[in-house]
């Protein structure tokens, strides 16, 4: 139906137009690898329930991924076997313009992250000890432009370290798993000349989630074994639900964060009696 109530065969404004491209290769070489790609999509599309409005929308993306494993006989391998890497920098962008072609509200965001993992060689008499410690550090920078701004303009840091390690011995296997990371939240609140202010003022705050994963594995024969698993996992809010006050006008619903949050917490426990058994087809 159109906002008039009379029936059609096609939803209006809901035309849609995209084109992108992606290029990448990697080097390979006896220790490793390391890969480089560039992607570069658009996308303009109309907003359904707003008839005269469209979205123009570009993402461009650089990647990095990459592994190094330490070369028997060096002094590294003695306790690594393997450093791999991830990074990438991103940007988005979607601008609304009205039917008259003046531009409205301005979204941007530019987004940093770096992954690492480093490998340690498997500890004990009979190498029963497998893991790894990695680092992660993620940075972006958010800005709404506009009327239809919902939230200020904002700056995510967080950065994290993790542990793995696994022990097996006979039928009987343990992991456990933590990650320890900081997060802070930078909102730049109410421009000094915003008309009708409603983020308040310049605001900074940190959360430091922890988690933690224990789990074990028991073989009872070729086809039974036993699991069982627990959890206990916190995450930082995001800035939106922190610092949203506005109509969003695409889902049609007022969104109003809440600058009080704090970490949401989840704990969980999992038991289990795993059959497999292998089946031959002719």
């Amino acid at each position: 139906f159109t906002a008039e109530g009379e029936s059609a065969t096609e939803v209006r404004n809901s035309a849609a137009r995209s084109h992108g491209g992606a290029l990448g290769g990697s080097y390979i070489f006896a220790e490793g690898y390391a890969g480089l790609s560039l992607e570069d999509y658009h996308n303009d599309y109309g907003v359904t329930v707003e008839p005269d409005v469209q979205i123009q929308m570009q993402r461009q993306r650089a990647a990095t991924a990459g592994e190094w494993r330490f070369a028997p006989g060096s002094g590294a391998a003695e306790l690594l076997r393997r450093l791999s890497w991830n990074a990438s920098n991103s940007r988005y962008q979607h601008q609304e313009v009205e039917g008259s072609g003046e531009i409205g509200t301005v979204f941007k965001n530019r987004g940093k992250d770096l992954r690492l993992e480093l490998e340690h060689v498997p500890l004990g008499a009979s190498g029963a000890v497998k893991g790894m410690l990695g680092l992660q550090m993620e940075r972006s920078e958010f800005s709404a432009i506009g009327a239809e701004a919902l939230v200020p303009s904002s700056q995510t840091r967080s950065s994290a370290v993790f542990l793995l390690e696994q022990y097996t011995a006979g039928p009987l296997t343990l992991e456990a798993g933590a990650r320890a990371e900081s997060v802070r939240v930078n909102s730049a609140g109410d421009a000094a000349d915003a008309e009708e202010p409603r983020f308040g003022a310049a605001s900074s705050q940190r959360f430091k989630p922890r988690s933690l994963t224990l789990s074990g594995s028991y073989r009872l024969s070729e086809s039974f074994s036993l699991n069982g698993q627990f959890n206990s996992s916190q995450r930082a809010p995001m800035f939106y639900e922190l610092h949203a006050q506005g109509v969003h006008v695409a889902s049609g619903a007022y969104e109003r964060g809440d600058a009080s949050l704090g970490l949401e917490r989840a704990k969980g426990v999992d038991l289990g009696l795993e059959w497999k058994q292998a089946e031959n087809f002719v």
